[in-house]
């Protein structure tokens, strides 16, 4: 049995992480919009709908936690899981984002897979 293809969301201020993560993730045979910021992030979910949301946490403007509560209050129980993806963390860091909402912490891509 395969994987159900899915519609992700990607928000990453970084070009290069944008770009790894999304064929990573076109290559297990997703469907990927990108977004830079949190403030397009809260603007695509009003547009479209997605299965997961992969936010990055640290973004100038609006950080990815802050969008994160924005777009399950928007949602409600119609938000789909929401992850943060950073590359610099700590436990603190896991620990504020799961208290925030967020429905997992995943730090890094290596071995990255749906």
């Amino acid at each position: 049995m395969g994987i159900r293809s899915k519609n992700i969301l990607l928000t990453d201020d970084n070009y290069v992480n944008q770009q790894v993560a999304s064929r990573m993730l076109r290559k297990f045979g997703h469907e990927v919009d990108i977004c830079f910021s949190g403030f397009e992030a809260i603007e695509a979910i009003q547009t479209k709908q997605f299965d997961l949301v992969l936010m990055d946490v640290m973004m100038p403007g609006m950080d990815g936690i802050t969008a994160s509560q924005e777009i399950r209050r928007q949602l409600g129980k119609a938000c789909p899981p929401i992850i943060a993806l950073t590359a610099y963390t700590n436990a603190e860091d896991e620990r504020r984002c799961l208290d925030a909402g967020l429905d997992d912490f995943f730090w890094g891509l290596e071995g990255f897979q749906m």
